[in-house]
Protein backbone atom coordinates (compact mmCIF):
# COMPACT_ATOMS: atom_id res chain seq x y z
CA UNK A 1 0.00 0.00 0.00
CA UNK A 2 2.85 2.48 1.29
CA UNK A 3 4.33 2.24 -2.35
CA UNK A 4 1.54 2.50 -4.14
CA UNK A 5 0.61 5.80 -2.14
CA UNK A 6 3.95 6.91 -2.57
CA UNK A 7 4.35 6.78 -6.19
CA UNK A 8 4.42 10.62 -7.73
CA UNK A 9 1.85 9.45 -10.82
CA UNK A 10 -0.65 8.63 -8.06
CA UNK A 11 -3.36 11.62 -7.13
CA UNK A 12 -5.75 9.35 -4.88
CA UNK A 13 -5.79 6.00 -3.30
CA UNK A 14 -8.34 3.40 -2.96
CA UNK A 15 -7.64 1.06 -0.19
CA UNK A 16 -9.35 -2.11 -0.62
CA UNK A 17 -9.18 -5.49 1.57
CA UNK A 18 -10.71 -9.08 2.09
CA UNK A 19 -10.95 -8.72 5.94
CA UNK A 20 -11.20 -12.68 6.38
CA UNK A 21 -7.60 -13.04 6.56
CA UNK A 22 -6.56 -13.94 10.25
CA UNK A 23 -3.15 -12.53 9.57
CA UNK A 24 -4.68 -8.73 8.91
CA UNK A 25 -5.59 -8.47 12.41
CA UNK A 26 -9.42 -7.37 11.57
CA UNK A 27 -11.43 -7.84 14.88
CA UNK A 28 -11.56 -6.49 18.18
CA UNK A 29 -10.52 -9.35 20.50
CA UNK A 30 -12.72 -11.42 21.38
CA UNK A 31 -13.54 -15.34 22.46
CA UNK A 32 -12.40 -17.99 20.12
CA UNK A 33 -10.29 -16.07 18.03
CA UNK A 34 -6.63 -14.37 18.65
CA UNK A 35 -7.13 -11.03 16.17
CA UNK A 36 -6.99 -7.51 17.55
CA UNK A 37 -7.75 -4.95 15.03
CA UNK A 38 -5.61 -2.53 17.08
CA UNK A 39 -2.26 -4.52 16.73
CA UNK A 40 0.87 -2.74 15.69
CA UNK A 41 1.47 -4.64 12.13
CA UNK A 42 -1.87 -5.32 11.58
CA UNK A 43 -4.46 -3.91 8.72
CA UNK A 44 -5.83 -0.68 10.97
CA UNK A 45 -2.20 -0.17 12.04
CA UNK A 46 -0.42 -0.08 8.55
CA UNK A 47 -3.51 1.90 6.88
CA UNK A 48 -3.11 4.51 10.15
CA UNK A 49 0.35 4.91 9.00
CA UNK A 50 -0.44 5.44 5.18
CA UNK A 51 -2.90 8.10 6.33
CA UNK A 52 -0.38 9.96 8.63
CA UNK A 53 2.49 9.90 6.01
CA UNK A 54 0.53 11.49 3.19
CA UNK A 55 -1.26 14.30 2.14
CA UNK A 56 -3.46 12.56 -0.71
CA UNK A 57 -6.77 11.98 -0.39
CA UNK A 58 -7.30 7.98 0.75
CA UNK A 59 -10.28 6.02 0.84
CA UNK A 60 -10.39 2.52 2.45
CA UNK A 61 -13.25 0.17 1.57
CA UNK A 62 -14.12 -2.91 3.70
CA UNK A 63 -16.44 -4.67 1.76
CA UNK A 64 -18.05 -7.18 4.34
CA UNK A 65 -20.46 -7.62 6.85
CA UNK A 66 -21.81 -6.25 10.38
CA UNK A 67 -18.63 -8.56 12.00
CA UNK A 68 -15.98 -6.17 10.72
CA UNK A 69 -18.10 -2.95 12.08
CA UNK A 70 -15.37 -2.52 14.90
CA UNK A 71 -12.57 -1.99 12.01
CA UNK A 72 -14.54 0.38 9.97
CA UNK A 73 -15.24 2.72 13.05
CA UNK A 74 -11.83 2.12 14.16
CA UNK A 75 -10.65 3.62 11.06
CA UNK A 76 -13.24 6.21 10.61
CA UNK A 77 -12.12 7.31 13.97
CA UNK A 78 -8.82 7.42 13.34
CA UNK A 79 -8.70 9.25 9.86
CA UNK A 80 -10.75 12.24 11.42
CA UNK A 81 -7.87 12.72 13.59
CA UNK A 82 -5.26 12.11 10.51
CA UNK A 83 -6.69 13.28 6.77
CA UNK A 84 -10.47 12.99 7.55
CA UNK A 85 -11.16 10.70 4.76
CA UNK A 86 -13.81 8.53 4.70
CA UNK A 87 -13.99 4.44 5.63
CA UNK A 88 -16.42 2.95 2.95
CA UNK A 89 -18.95 -0.07 3.32
CA UNK A 90 -18.94 -1.30 -0.72
CA UNK A 91 -17.26 -0.90 -3.68
CA UNK A 92 -19.93 0.51 -5.04
CA UNK A 93 -20.30 3.28 -2.91
CA UNK A 94 -16.37 3.92 -2.18
CA UNK A 95 -16.35 4.22 -6.33
CA UNK A 96 -19.31 6.99 -6.43
CA UNK A 97 -17.79 8.84 -3.47
CA UNK A 98 -14.41 8.85 -4.75
CA UNK A 99 -15.20 9.82 -8.06
CA UNK A 100 -17.52 12.66 -6.81
CA UNK A 101 -14.50 14.31 -4.40
CA UNK A 102 -12.14 13.90 -7.41
CA UNK A 103 -14.05 16.04 -9.54
CA UNK A 104 -14.69 18.29 -6.91
CA UNK A 105 -10.94 18.97 -5.94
Amino acid sequence: MRAFVEDPGVDCAVISNVPLTKSLQTLPPGAGHAEDLTRPGGFAARTIEIFRATDKPVVVNIDSGPLYDPLAGYLEKQGSRCSGEPTKRSASSGHTSTASSASAG
